[in-house]
């Protein structure tokens, strides 16, 4: 169908959709349908994400290139001699584009974002066996995840069709998907829940042929 194609295209690098919530999130819900599955996300995905921003941290540093009013900023805020890192740049790419996507959702989720970089780069500097616990916590989320969709799912995870996308959308998806579960955005939520039952409802009549 031309809605099945659109979410394909959307997930395929089509620029013109790449921040429309509707779409994006419409694609994503197709493979978090199941209960169980979300919970495991809910756990999974912010411990992929942090993991990788602890060892973002460690391993890309950009002290002669961070402005010393981003080292008070950090100072004021309980970090010390934290500079510019790689996961200040996963900060600012993700909430800018979460910002774009969902204003409100946006900057919720900008201060999470900013807490995880923050004491991600803490951690990994107060912690000799920083590296080992982030690996570790890394591999449990990716297992986690495969198991909720093989065996909960019973679908392969969105990172098959477009790896890129599937790992920029994951965090925002976990984060409004609870928000919606609070009543936010309930047009929003209800359309959304739709369209990806009727296109899991066509992905099983094609799995069928």
């Amino acid at each position: 169908t031309n809605k099945q194609t659109n979410n394909r295209t959307v997930m395929g690098w089509s620029w013109s959709g790449l921040f429309d919530v509707e779409k994006q999130l419409g694609f994503y819900a197709q493979y978090h349908h199941n209960f169980v599955n979300f919970c495991i996300h809910v756990v999974g995905v912010p411990s992929i994400l942090w993991s990788a921003m602890v060892m973002f941290s460690r391993w890309f540093q950009f002290h002669d290139y961070t402005p010393q009013v981003i080292f008070d900023v950090h100072d004021a805020l309980g970090v010390s001699n934290m500079p510019f890192t790689g996961s200040s740049i996963a900060f600012l790419v993700y909430s800018l584009g979460y910002i774009v996507m969902d204003p409100v959702a946006g900057v919720l989720a900008s201060a999470l974002l900013a807490v995880g970089s923050m004491s991600a780069f803490s951690f990994q500097a107060n912690n000799e066996n920083a590296m080992m616990i982030a690996t570790i916590i890394h591999i449990f989320g990716w297992v986690s995840q495969f198991y909720g969709h093989f065996f909960h799912e019973g679908r392969a995870p969105a990172l098959f069709d477009n790896l890129f996308q599937a790992l920029f959308q994951a965090p925002f998806f976990v984060l409004l998907e609870l928000m919606f579960q609070l009543g936010y955005r309930r047009e929003l939520a209800t359309r959304i829940y739709k369209n990806a039952e009727k296109d899991i409802q066509e992905w099983k009549k094609s799995k069928n042929e």
